[in-house]
């Protein structure tokens, strides 16, 4: 170069690539995990709720760890709370959340219920009916644009009966001059299991086998099995006669209505759907394969691997969907019936409710509540290396998958001894030459550094790939 002449040089080299860069966070998969370290409900759920942040438990408990309790209870995430005062009827009824109020059924016989006054539970009363008359409301359900969705018993001025009816800011009104979900040959309750609002509809599902588009009931049927559509006044049949069994959830998932249940196939046998379905306002569409058993409760979380929607089957299973065939999820034992999608404010979880709830990570036989989602691994750190302890001892599984990906243990990982892990690869003809590594590793062992197991130094511990890499040479005049 002094000479005053450009020569061409070119420039290749080796390549060095950190495999592991030290830090202090552990990876986060979902797993099963009590909501507490305490056995939380002596016996089995009944109906869920999100109310003010806390989740809201009904059931056939009587004690909480061991306190007795005689009514609903509230979980902030961490701390059970007794929510007994004023309530009739103990822990048993259905929930419902609308417009910040919260509703359970039972009570003082002639009302609808209760409701929360955010310290007692006041009676519900039946404004807007019959006075005197005796008000039943056996499901409800909250309804965002129309009030909370009752069915039951009602009788209105003029003595007008009917099953289903609205209550919003104060007072019952008649859902329909129409009777709507029907179940033929009785006058049973048609059973309903849950409403959604979806493109500007509610959409009802039930145990129920028509709709009665008449004043009375069985009268116009017209075939809905399952579910039916509401408009705000009138009740219209789901497409294709509805589906050939139980609609027991629904819930909006990617921009469109799934419904679970014991289904198999559209009411017409023209579509297999297999216990679950998609409904995009118009047609119906199998969710992969479906499930090969009855499912008890859909909802929608984040559990550490993005949105997913998650199946709940009572034959004792959770299972998770990205919109393809179900799968199941590790093993959960019991009758789990009733889920929902909870964060507390520091990471969403899916909390099961049931009975007899246990998986083969856990002692405890019995509680009525579980929970999937994100578990922080311990962050434990004897060495100070960056590598978590159950990382360097257990491994790491980086795609969340049940699989140990990355088995530092067998690549030499101690707990008590820092230890460093490089991959190094290199372009063809420029592998590092014979001992240089050795010499590296030398160098970090005998480091000024000290570690738990009282030998000095830093374990360098090399993953060499085949020199074979390719890349251009950048070659200068």
């Amino acid at each position: 170069m002094h000479s005053g002449t450009w020569r061409s040089v070119a420039l290749c080299f080796t390549a060095a690539v950190w495999l592991l860069a030290t830090g202090p966070a552990a990876a986060q998969c979902p797993a099963w995990s009590p909501p507490t370290t305490m056995e939380p409900l002596n016996a089995g759920t009944q109906s869920f709720a999100i109310f003010h942040n806390r989740l809201i438990i009904t059931g056939g408990f009587t004690s909480i760890g061991g306190v007795a309790t005689g009514g609903p209870v509230a979980f902030d995430g961490s701390t059970f709370t007794p929510m007994t005062l004023g309530r009739v009827g103990g822990g048993g009824g259905q929930l419902a959340v609308h417009q910040s109020q919260l509703y359970i059924t039972g009570g003082i016989a002639g009302t609808a219920g209760q409701i929360w006054s955010g310290s007692s539970w006041v009676t519900w009363p039946g404004t807007g009916t019959l006075t005197g008359s005796t008000q039943i409301a056996r499901s409800i359900h909250g309804a965002p644009s129309l009030g909370v969705f009752a069915e039951g018993g009602f009788v209105f001025p003029g003595g007008v009966i009917v099953r289903h009816a609205f209550w919003e800011s104060g007072a019952w009104r008649p859902a329909s001059t129409q009777w709507g979900p029907n179940v033929e040959g009785n006058n049973a309750f048609a059973n309903v299991r849950d409403v959604e609002e979806y493109e500007g509809f509610l959409y009802v599902a039930g145990d129920f086998a028509s709709i009665a588009r008449g004043s009375a009931f069985n009268q116009n049927t017209v075939q809905s099995q399952g579910a039916c559509i509401y408009d705000g006044s009138q009740w219209f049949p789901m497409p294709r006669g509805g589906l050939n069994g139980t609609v027991r959830d629904m819930v909006i998932f990617q921009d469109q209505l799934y419904l679970a249940g014991d289904f198999t196939a559209t009411r017409d046998a023209a579509i297999t759907l297999n216990r679950v379905a998609r409904f995009d306002g118009t047609n119906y569409f199998p969710v992969g394969t479906g499930s090969g058993v009855a499912i008890s409760s859909l909802c929608v979380a984040d559990d550490g691997t993005g949105e997913k929607l998650f199946l709940t089957a009572s034959t004792g299973a959770l299972l998770r969907s990205d919109g393809g065939t179900p799968a199941f999820l590790p093993t959960l034992f019991g009758s789990p019936l009733i889920s929902a999608a909870f964060d507390p404010g520091f990471g969403m979880k899916v909390y099961v409710g049931g009975s007899g709830l246990r998986t083969n990570l856990q002692t405890q036989n019995g509680s009525g509540l579980i929970a999937w989602g994100p578990a922080t691994t311990s962050t434990i750190d004897t060495d100070g290396d960056g590598l978590p302890d159950s990382w360097e001892i257990n491994g790491i599984d980086g795609d969340c998958n049940g699989t140990i990906d990355l088995n530092l243990a067998a690549l030499g990982a101690n707990p008590n001894h820092k230890d460093l892990f490089v991959e190094v690869d290199s372009m063809q003809g420029r592998a590092p030459l014979a001992g240089v590594m050795a010499s590296v590793q030398a160098a970090f062992a005998n480091a000024p550094v000290s570690n738990p197991d009282g030998v000095q130094g830093i374990n360098l511990r090399i993953i060499q790939d085949a020199g074979d890499q390719t890349s251009h040479c950048r070659t200068f005049h």
